[in-house]
């Protein structure tokens, strides 16, 4: 009975479903058209390609549909003027928001805290860490980290903070900074009331362990940055230590994020150790390996073996580079806004280029010295080495609170030289920063790398600077050879005197065009007083020249050694280049035209007999007579010339000697 009605169901069913089928096909003509089935969006946009601008923009929407970056934070950097990510960042981004280890090394200045930063944060956030949760749960007081990243320096962990504090901001995350130099009681409350992220120096990190304060049991991600410099200065058990213990009460390891410039064994061994299945990203590779920026410009500069004479040539090197760009036919203080992809970075950049900081870096620019020793850091700045820019020493006697104020004063442009030991050399990001000077050879390679790596940041250009005497001369080879990937300086003397002055009125009429209206009313009067009393030119020149405070005789010195009261002078071959110009060449010359001028002064003299007699400024004018003697000799196969130096009045005689015989024997001079 039971199966006969099912059979009967089914064949009801059966009758209904042809029914409907019938009357369906009574509504759709025979030869309507089939309508084409429209494929659903892709979820997935096309693979990131780091030479496409396009893909670095903050603004592609890859960022916030894909990777799920929060529009809060593309905000934040758009208010901090940053458009486009580094390739380093937009390739760290979706394997560290998914958790992955990683090990990225790239140069200097390619934005490695952002690197680690902004998918660390977003992956906190989406494990719902915070004050408040993504789900809107506030959390509970004394809660535990959920991040750690540990810094060498107190700078750099101080930076590293700051910027993780603008992105974590808006995801409600609290970001707390632990180093030495101040009171333990801050650090010890910030704790007890619940941080989400913790930057920390090794040391303090230890100190807070031990005292019971710290407990990292919790940590959900661990970042080493710059971490072969914690392994020079000492820090490696420390390191060792807090990874050991860190997140022991969660189901899971901690995800571990090692970045720097340089990776040594030391690091590997981290990473084998702590870190599973990690990716490598070696932004260094676009330019086969390369530690240097290509955005940078590498010149080294022999130097006079006195310290007083490299410390008294230092501003000159300064200003002559810092004004080599300047076009006073072209004052625009103006940001470039063509790059601007959105109106709030725009703004943003409008609104920095219009402070006074802005202004004093186009005039002055923004320079940093880096010496051995602090003591050399206080000589240059106290010494009197500047007199028309401003200077200030960072170094580590310098106490914490003032070393604050000196990073905050120099980013935001209030002076124009920052003399510093390495302390600055490792991460401190400080922007547009124009001029890198070394003031001797450093101890290793890596702290060329990071030194220069303070210029040319994030696309900018810049240049680093080497100073060296002759006995130096052997570490401009050795770091050559070490950097390899045809590393090369450009070899070239101290600038000139002349030069250095040119500079200094370049600057000085830079400075002018910024004067406000209303201040300069104030001295019209004065201005036309003097313009009554010379020539209108005249008067600006010295007025530029009181301005830059090089208002003394011009002194002349050598180009070779920097040594004062000596010229540098060329020598060429005959136009043909048929003969090039050895040492022995140039003392022949000089021998020979100083003898010719003595014999025609003689001649000269006896034809003046009974008449009146020549002057000593007449015979100056004539280019004769002068002494042979020549100092520092170099020949240059290449070019067929050589350079030599004379004493500044014996060189301008020769040289005037020279252009009314004409050189001698295919010789010239100039």
């Amino acid at each position: 009975m039971r199966r006969s009605m099912v059979s009967a169901s089914r064949d009801v069913d059966s009758e209904l479903n042809m029914e409907i089928e019938n009357v369906l096909s009574s509504l759709v003509p025979e030869e309507a058209p089939i309508i084409e089935e429209i494929p659903a969006p892709s979820s997935t946009f096309e693979k990131l390609d780091l030479e496409n601008a396009d893909h670095l923009s903050t603004m592609h929407p890859r960022w916030t549909e894909q990777v799920g970056l929060s529009s809060e934070v593309i905000d934040v950097l758009s208010n901090k003027t940053i458009t486009s990510f580094t390739p380093v960042q937009a390739e760290a981004m979706e394997p560290a928001m998914a958790g992955r280890d990683l090990i990225g090394r790239s140069r200097t200045g390619t934005g490695k805290t952002l690197a680690f930063g902004l998918p660390s944060v977003m992956r906190l956030y989406n494990l719902g860490a915070g004050r408040v949760s993504k789900d809107g749960v506030r959390a509970r007081r004394g809660r535990k980290p959920s991040m750690i990243v540990l810094a060498p320096t107190r700078e750099l962990a101080r930076q590293v903070a700051e910027e993780l504090t603008q992105v974590a901001k808006p995801l409600n995350l609290d970001v707390a900074l632990f180093h030495g130099g101040v009171s333990y009681d801050p650090q010890a409350r910030a704790l007890s009331a619940g941080v989400d992220i913790i930057v920390a120096t090794p040391g303090r990190c230890i100190d807070h362990l031990n005292r019971g304060n710290l407990d990292l049991s919790e940590i959900n991600i661990a970042v080493l940055d710059e971490a072969d410099e914690m392994l020079n200065m000492g820090f490696a058990d420390d390191v060792e230590k807090i990874l050991q213990d860190g997140g022991s009460a969660n189901e899971e390891k901690p995800q571990v994020l090692l970045f720097s410039a340089t990776t040594p064994d030391w690091v590997t061994n981290i990473a084998d150790q702590y870190q599973d299945n990690a990716m490598r990203i070696d932004a260094t590779t676009a330019d086969k390996g390369a530690r240097t920026a290509k955005t940078v410009r590498h010149l080294a500069i022999q130097i006079p073996p006195s310290r007083n004479e490299r410390a008294a040539m230092l501003e000159d090197i300064i200003a002559v580079e810092i004004s080599k760009d300047a076009d006073l036919t072209k004052i625009n203080l103006g940001p470039e806004l063509s790059a601007i992809e959105n109106k709030v970075a725009a703004a943003a950049k409008l609104k920095a280029a219009a402070s006074s900081g802005a202004m004093q870096q186009k005039i002055f620019g923004k320079t940093i010295v880096f010496t051995q020793t602090k003591r050399d850091a206080d000589e240059l700045v106290s010494g009197g080495v500047f007199k028309s820019l401003t200077a200030q020493a960072l170094h580590g006697d310098v106490a914490q609170k003032q070393r604050d104020a000196t990073l905050s004063a120099f980013r935001a442009g209030a002076f124009n030289v920052l003399v510093a030991t390495d302390v600055a050399a490792r991460g401190i990001d400080i922007p547009d920063v124009d001029l890198v000077i070394q003031y001797e050879p450093p101890r290793d390679v890596d702290t060329y790398v990071h030194r220069s790596g303070r210029t040319g940041r994030a696309g900018r250009s810049g240049t680093s600077i080497l100073l060296f005497t002759p006995r130096e001369a052997r570490d401009i080879v050795r770091i050559e050879r070490s950097l390899g990937h045809g590393f090369k300086f450009d070899l070239t003397g101290p600038p000139t005197p002349a030069a250095a002055l040119q500079a200094a009125a370049r600057t000085s009429a830079l400075a002018c065009t910024q004067v406000p209206a209303k201040t300069a009313e104030h001295f019209k009067s004065a201005a036309k007083a003097l313009l009554a009393s010379e020539d209108a030119t005249d008067i600006v020149a010295k007025c530029l020249a009181a301005i830059s405070k090089r208002s003394m005789v011009v002194e002349t010195r050598s180009l070779l050694t920097g040594d004062k009261g000596f010229t540098t002078l060329q020598m060429t071959g005959d136009k043909a280049g048929r003969r090039s110009c050895s040492a022995a060449d140039v003392m022949f010359a000089v021998s020979k035209m100083a003898g010719d001028a003595r014999l025609e002064l003689n001649e000269a003299s006896e034809n003046a007999e009974g008449e009146e007699e020549v002057s000593d400024f007449d015979t100056v004018n004539m280019g004769f007579p002068y002494n042979s003697d020549v100092g520092k000799i170099q020949s240059y196969r290449e070019t067929g010339t050589a350079v030599f130096d004379m004493s500044t009045e014996d060189a301008n005689a020769l040289v005037a000697y020279s252009q009314k015989v004409g050189g001698i024997q295919g010789f010239e001079f100039r």
